[in-house]
């Protein structure tokens, strides 16, 4: 019976499809009631859409000072609407960790929406 059920279990887990379509997507914050932390001003009004190029020795913006990060934990949590598999929507979190200074450790959580771009800006 175990096995049975185990192999009901299985088989259902196979052959899912998921509606998103790939490529790159322009992520906008969801402006002022979807952030829940901002530490790190990432989400200024000058930073109307979220890129990011992944490199060694990531020099990043906080708090008015250029901070050498030694490590970037991002965690995306992610919805696909409903109708439209060009579009999902979710909350980040960003925390940043280096040595020092200790003013460019911080974290930053968010709501945000985004949609499949093609623009050249964000997706170089």
């Amino acid at each position: 019976m175990v096995i049975l059920v185990l192999a009901s279990s299985l088989a259902g887990c196979g052959g899912r499809t998921h509606s998103q379509e790939e490529g790159c997507y322009a992520l906008v914050p969801v402006r002022p009631d979807g952030i829940i932390r901002d530490e790190c001003q990432l989400l200024a009004d000058a930073a109307a859409n979220l890129g990011a190029r992944l490199s060694a020795n990531v020099l990043l913006p906080i708090g008015g000072q250029a901070c050498q990060l030694q490590l970037v934990d991002i965690h995306l949590d992610a919805t696909t609407a409903s109708l439209d598999p060009t579009r999902f929507n979710g909350q980040i979190r960003i925390i940043t960790s280096t040595p020092r200074p200790e003013t460019c450790v911080c974290q930053a959580w968010f709501e945000y929406q985004a949609s499949l771009s093609n623009s050249q800006s964000i997706c170089p």
